[in-house]
Order: C-alpha cells, then sequence, then structure tokens
C-alpha cells in the first residue's frame, strides 16, 4: 500500500496581500491511498478538501474570485453552486484499473462532492451553510494491439459533475452523458494517428438541450 499528501494553494498566494496567504487563501489539501490487491489489479481511495474564496486581495483591493470547482467541467451550477459564495468542499474518490488480459484493460473512477457555501453570493443572499450534492464517474475499456502491435481501441463512458440537489438555490435539471469512442494507430515508429468521436447527452446537464456529436482526429509526433 502506498499512500501519499498534498497541500496546494492558488497562483494568488504568492502575493504578500492579507487573504492571498499559504494559510488562508484558495488552497486544496488530502490524500490518496493505492493497494495493488493483485498483480493485474490497482485500487486507490482518495479524499481532498478544498477552500475557494469569494473575493482575493490585490493591489486595487479586493475583486470577485471566478468559483470553479471542476475545473470547467461539468455544468455551470456543478461549478459554482452557490453563486458566486465562498465554498468549500469535501471531495472522495475511488480509482481503479484491472489487466484483465494482456489485450484487455478496464479503468474507471468515480468520485462524489459535498460542497457548502461560506459567505454572501454575488447577489447578496447569505449561502452560509447551505449544501450541495455533485456526482461524477467515467469507465474506460481498451483493446490493446489491435489490428496492429501498438493499437488501441478505447470505449468509453461518463457521467460529466452534476449538481441534482443544491440547498437554497436551483440545482441541475439534467443529467449529461458522454460516449466516446477512438482508435489510436502506430502509422510509423515515431507517428501516431488516433481518430474517434463523441457524443454528450443532455449537454450542461439540461434534459431540454440537443445531443452533441463531435469527430476528431489526433496526429502525434515524436522526436
Amino acid at each position: 500500500m502506498r499512500v501519499t499528501a498534498t497541500y496546494l494553494t492558488g497562483s494568488s498566494s504568492s502575493e504578500p496581500i492579507a487573504g492571498n496567504g499559504f494559510f488562508n487563501g484558495a488552497f486544496s489539501t488530502g490524500f490518496q491511498f493505492d493497494w495493488q490487491t493483485q498483480k493485474n489489479l490497482v485500487l486507490a481511495f482518495s479524499y481532498l478538501h478544498n477552500y475557494q474564496p469569494k473575493t482575493i486581495s490585490s493591489g486595487d483591493g479586493e475583486i470577485p474570485n471566478i468559483v470553479n470547482l471542476f475545473g470547467g467541467t461539468g455544468s455551470g451550477i456543478s461549478q459554482d453552486p452557490f453563486r458566486g459564495a465562498a465554498t468549500t468542499s469535501e471531495r472522495f474518490g475511488l480509482q481503479g484499473n484491472w489487466l484483465m488480459s494482456p489485450r484487455l484493460n478496464l479503468s474507471g473512477w468515480g468520485g462524489y462532492a459535498l460542497a457548502q457555501g461560506e459567505s454572501v453570493d454575488s447577489f447578496g443572499s447569505s449561502r452560509q451553510g447551505d449544501r450541495a450534492d455533485i456526482w461524477t464517474w467515467n469507465a474506460v475499456l481498451s483493446f490493446i494491439d489491435l489490428g496492429k502491435d501498438g493499437a488501441v481501441f478505447t470505449l468509453s463512458g461518463g457521467l460529466p459533475p452534476v449538481a441534482p440537489h443544491v440547498q437554497g438555490s436551483t440545482a441541475d435539471s439534467g443529467t449529461s452523458y458522454i460516449i466516446q469512442a477512438q482508435y489510436m494507430y502506430p502509422f510509423s515508429n515515431k507517428i501516431n494517428i488516433t481518430p474517434g468521436f463523441f457524443v454528450v447527452l443532455n449537454p450542461n446537464n439540461n434534459d431540454s438541450n440537443s445531443t452533441v456529436w463531435v469527430g476528431v482526429i489526433r496526429t502525434t509526433f515524436s522526436f
């Protein structure tokens, strides 16, 4: 078993201004346990505590901070459930990877975040103590050396962050799902070509939005 711990601060922590410090500005801290239960099976559990303030200090005074719990993924509600209020979140994650055979690999992860408002929001309403539940998961099935040594065909699907319950304001009205397929083909020793497509059902966690279909192709050069 392996244990790792982390403490991360926001980019403004290097500024010598009250509210932007190493311990009283935006930060994340947590740990992860990794178990290799068998030679071909690895499991991990992670926990992270995160704080994002309503404002950050600058030489010109207080400026609004953009609360973004999931780095731009998921809906706007799941990223900022309390409409700009300072937010803490307790995050729990479970990951796993299973090499079922030399040519077949299954991996996946799931996460839950309990967010809590810590101040008034951008509209002046108190969100102190309001809570939100946020869920996300993904699963990936990979076929190794399919068609050629080094080629990998991958099928994946999952749930982008969704907030089905937000105390004191509107929650997500639906649930998005993403389904993806891609095929990494080694054209030569130094060039990989990866065509694929993905489908987004109920984009932005809104059942009224139309399905989105996207085709992609990526070429990777190694030197």
